[in-house]
């Protein structure tokens, strides 16, 4: 895969066939290609990429997450999950086979399993967020107990002179 042919399986491929799903009336609402950062992916800027996500009043572009974070990728998450299933059920042998096989899969994606991908995402990033809030106050709990150390040393200390 190179950049030129992940391109131009955006702009022929990919973008219309988002546009032919997405209700037309919701078409001026934002909507992000979102990539991995892969070095065959396009650049967040790539005028043919833009041009095709934005013409016709569509709002279409990339959007590279960020590194290391595949649990807060939806693709990830739902639907390249489920292109792995079927591939591995399909086996496809060469590069046209799998572009088949990917587009019937996402033909056969259905607006349930998208809302589980969802809710999935929103479970991962819940407990993401406990995780951290956790750290935090684990972080405050030994800052302070350092502090009252630190404060019981120095007033010894001082009663020792």
């Amino acid at each position: 895969m190179t950049r030129e042919i992940y391109r131009d399986m955006l702009v022929n491929d990919v973008i219309p066939a988002i546009k032919a799903k997405w209700p037309q009336d919701q078409k001026h609402i934002p909507i992000r290609l979102q990539q991995d950062n892969a070095k065959p992916h396009v650049h967040e800027d790539d005028a043919e990429v833009l041009a095709a996500g934005c013409s016709d009043g569509w709002m279409m572009h990339p959007l590279n997450q960020p590194a290391q974070s595949p649990d807060l990728n939806c693709l990830d998450l739902g639907y390249f999950a489920s292109i792995q299933t079927l591939q591995s059920k399909t086996h496809p042998r060469t590069t046209v086979d799998l572009i088949k096989e990917v587009k019937l899969a996402f033909e056969e994606t259905t607006a349930v399993t998208l809302n589980k991908t969802f809710l999935s995402l929103q479970a991962v990033m819940e407990q993401n967020h406990e995780v951290w809030r956790q750290q935090q106050l684990q972080a405050q709990v030994g800052s302070h107990a350092q502090g009252q150390t630190t404060s019981r040393r120095y007033a010894a200390d001082i009663t020792t002179v």
